[in-house]
């Protein structure tokens, strides 16, 4: 008996794992722009409602309780957005820390995007580093390719095989992201939450739908990476992002349930992240 509850608890905590939280750079559902240059992003204050077993660390070597989150997107899109420059700043805090509303780490990533009609390139350079206790970090250069689609009407085309098909899904708003990206440089990027491998590609989906006015908002993000010294172009870990939520004035209110396991491998990591996001666009501030 006692030898089954010891291999129990063994299991339990080779499948509850810590993991860093990873949101810099998984925004790709900017809207398309005119020919002028405008800027658009978003301003992100999330609180970690439900962290058990500091499933979301608060810096990158898995170490701390993340508590609060500070988030910063700006995109520079010039002459359509056929050239972007753009930046993510990602803060966390530790609930285990004296001061527990100052960061204690930053995930920077700094890029430079082209974008065709529905078609993005971007270049990134990532880097994620303790700022207050903790050791370790990462940082690399990647390229990603995306496939981009949105619309605002509840009648929504989408192209197949070169034709376009309607679709009424009842919605106000609707986009659809499809992403696939190479690490160029990776450095000492993990490809799992608990910190072993190295990254070599990534993989993400991620869509957005609002309903009745921007009253009911859903979301769906799932972000893949695969390990480079194994199964080379098969993921090796899911981070899965399931949002609802409501727009009240310019603030969006969502509540996220984030999960992330390794593939093929020991370790689960599952939160509730509570967030508040301030939209802004130059085009609409303007006088």
């Amino acid at each position: 008996m006692r030898t089954t509850l010891a291999a129990l608890t063994t299991l339990a905590a080779a499948l509850a794992s810590a993991a860093p939280v990873r949101n810099a750079g998984r925004e790709q559902l900017m809207p398309s722009v005119g020919d002028e240059r405008v800027q658009i992003g978003f301003a992100d204050f999330g609180g970690f409602v439900k962290n058990p077993r500091s499933a979301a660390s608060a810096r990158p070597d898995s170490s701390g309780t993340a508590l609060l989150l500070y988030q910063a997107y700006i995109l520079d899109a010039v002459n359509g957005d056929k050239v972007g420059f753009l930046s993510d700043l990602v803060f966390l805090t530790d609930r285990e820390s004296a001061r527990s509303y100052q960061p204690v780490s930053l995930d920077y990533l700094l890029g430079m995007s082209t974008r065709f009609d529905s078609w993005r390139v971007q270049f990134d350079r990532d880097e994620a580093m303790s700022l207050k206790g903790g050791s370790g970090g990462w940082r690399n250069w990647s390229v990603r390719g995306s496939y981009l689609l949105q619309s605002k009407k509840e009648q929504l085309n989408m192209p197949k095989f070169g034709r376009r098909r309607r679709f009424d899904v009842g919605a106000d708003a609707w986009s659809l992201g499809l992403t696939a990206g190479y690490f160029l440089h990776p450095g000492t990027t993990p490809s799992r939450l608990d910190g072993t491998g190295q990254v070599e590609w990534r993989y993400q989906a991620a869509g957005r739908m609002s309903f009745m006015k921007e009253t009911l908002l859903l979301q769906a993000d799932a972000d893949m990476l695969t390990d480079r010294n194994t199964r080379r172009r098969l993921p090796s870990d899911l981070d899965l992002d399931l949002g609802i939520g409501t727009k009240i004035d310019q603030t969006e209110l969502m509540i996220h349930r984030r999960s992330r396991q390794a593939i093929g491998a020991p370790g689960y990591a599952l939160y509730y992240l509570l967030t508040a996001r301030i939209r802004f666009d130059s085009r609409t501030m303007s006088p």
